[in-house]
């Protein structure tokens, strides 16, 4: 993460940080004080709000939470740094690979004025004596040229070989930037990507676009009782059901914590509703048991909220008022799937 602030901007974001975290009780490591440091500058208010609400609902900055801050904030950073690093040593292998074949080059070029030079000499009048020695000096440069040709061979099947490594790397690092480690979906710099070039899509083409925000019910609630590796595998199990629910042409990502969202481009407000109720029986008809005791957990329930793209508009709006619907959702009672629709029928109500 860089910044572009001035020393007292940077000193004053400083000690707001280090007091806040001295007030939250936040240990003051490094991927800590990065955490408030960013809060205190509020330049990203997606953390700001993840933060506020977590202060405002009195929740401890336990150690899992501050990871999963950080990792949903910062760990782009070092997964570019990978992607970087694994195309700077594609790109110096391709130049070593060029090297070999500009010199495989020169080397033709140089035999080649070799066996015209031979030639040439030849077609004068020599004696035997210095026909031999020609002769004698040309194969020495062809076996030259043979065994340079050998070499090149191999140099050239390893290049390949290691270009085709990096290759492979390469394609591995950019979808693991771009994958949420525990669930497999997306991750939020590719739900970013995605939802803007739907947009765009949706602008250009007039067609429709919607999106589902989902929450588990009571997470923090079952990691408390259970622990966090149970919750780890719910968390799996809910991002197996979601992409299993969707077409491979929309996008499912895990959006932040025990937070899902599903990009569906061409679906109108009523079918985006129908895959959220899918996703949502889907769940809730799983009986989750404890391996190791036999014991019972029951079964996860999930909120859902929905809303449709309106050409022109803000991606913020857009993702603000399916946010809002979730929490609708929740208001009513949790484990339904409430729309914008019900937004505004929420509002008439209450005029």
């Amino acid at each position: 993460m860089y910044y572009q602030h001035s020393y007292e901007q940077a000193l004053e974001y400083s000690r707001t940080s280090l007091d806040e975290m001295k007030r939250l009780n936040v240990p003051a490591t490094p991927s800590n004080f990065s955490i408030f440091y960013e809060y205190a500058s509020g330049r990203s208010p997606d953390l700001n709000k993840a933060i506020d609400i977590l202060i405002s609902n009195r929740q401890e900055f336990t150690p899992e939470t501050l990871l999963s801050l950080y990792e949903r904030f910062f760990g782009f950073d070092e997964e570019s740094r990978q992607v970087r690093e694994s195309t700077q040593r594609l790109q110096n292998q391709l130049g070593s690979l060029l090297t070999l074949v500009d010199g495989a080059g020169q080397d033709t070029r140089e035999y080649g004025h070799s066996l015209q030079n031979f030639s040439d000499r030849v077609s004068a009048n020599r004696s035997k004596e210095e026909l031999t020695v020609l002769i004698a000096d040309m194969l020495a440069e062809t076996r030259m040229m043979e065994d340079k040709a050998r070499k090149l061979e191999d140099q050239l099947s390893q290049a390949t070989q290691e270009i085709s490594n990096l290759r492979k790397n390469l394609s591995e690092s950019e979808r693991e930037a771009l994958t949420d480690v525990l669930t497999g979906l997306a991750n939020r710099k590719h739900f970013d990507r995605f939802i803007s070039n739907a947009a765009k899509e949706a602008m250009e083409g007039g067609t429709p676009l919607s999106i589902l925000m989902l929450d588990i019910d009571h997470f923090k609630k079952f990691n408390d009782t259970w622990g966090h590796q149970l919750g780890d595998q719910v968390l799996k199990i809910v991002g197996s059901v979601i992409r299993k629910s969707v077409a491979e042409t929309d996008l499912a990502a895990r959006y932040g914590g025990e937070e899902f969202s599903v990009i569906l481009p061409d679906r109108d407000l009523d079918s985006a509703i129908g895959i959220a109720e899918t996703i949502r029986h889907k769940l809730a008809d799983r009986k989750l048991v404890k391996k190791s005791t036999g014991e019972n957990i029951g079964a996860i329930t999930i909120s859902i909220g929905a809303s449709r793209y309106r050409l022109g508009e803000a991606i913020p709006a857009f993702i603000q008022r399916a946010d809002q619907a979730l929490y609708l959702a929740k208001q009513s009672g949790r484990n339904c799937t409430k729309s914008e629709r019900d937004l505004e029928s929420d509002l008439l109500v209450r005029e």
